[in-house]
């Protein structure tokens, strides 16, 4: 139920703003979603903001706003199953799609 970077997604975001950088004409959607646990208004919200907290990092690191989208997608779209632990885990996550 957060909407931080740990540490080895800040290690993605510096990675994903080197690309950035690399070429000035990529544009990106950040999607984010959750797992199935909690009502789907929240999971909607909690996966805007997931997106939402990497696209601010991107900024930070200088990446122009508007190379960007954020979209958050709830509990829709699992790619592991959502009635173990693990796969929760896999669920919880924010996806970068090249535009």
């Amino acid at each position: 139920d957060k909407a931080t970077l740990k540490p080895d997604g800040q290690n993605a975001v510096s990675e994903i703003a080197k690309a950035l950088n690399a070429d000035s004409n990529l544009k990106i959607d950040i999607n984010g979603y959750t797992d199935n646990t909690g009502n789907e208004p929240h999971n909607v919200q909690l996966s805007k903001d997931r997106a939402v907290a990497v696209l601010n990092a991107l900024v930070s690191s200088g990446i122009a706003k508007n190379r960007m989208n954020s979209n958050g997608f709830g509990s829709k779209n699992p790619i592991a199953d959502n009635t173990s632990e693990s796969g929760k885990a896999e669920n919880r996550r924010v996806e970068l799609v090249k535009k």
